[in-house]
């Protein structure tokens, strides 16, 4: 099982992003995680077209690709206390 997992930035276009997707998946990437921290997002892709948006009140599994493992989202995007 393959799984892509990339963290967005402003720099990334639509046109990349989805150039990214069919790159990944035209190579036999299982699934393709994109993490968007500002928006407190997870884009879960199972293909081009299918798609799961989880929010921070959400989990992400791992599912077949990552047995097992899971976070919650809101844990995810906790910012850190700063000194």
């Amino acid at each position: 099982m393959v799984l892509i997992m990339s963290v967005t930035r402003f720099l990334h276009t639509r046109k990349e992003m989805q150039e990214k997707l069919e790159d990944c998946f035209s190579s036999g990437v299982i699934e393709v995680w994109y993490v968007y921290p500002t928006h407190r997002e997870v884009h879960v892709f199972s293909g081009l077209d299918q798609v799961t948006v989880l929010g921070s009140t959400q989990t992400l599994e791992g599912r077949t690709v990552l047995p097992g493992f899971t976070i919650s989202l809101g844990h995810l995007f906790e910012m850190p206390n700063a000194p």
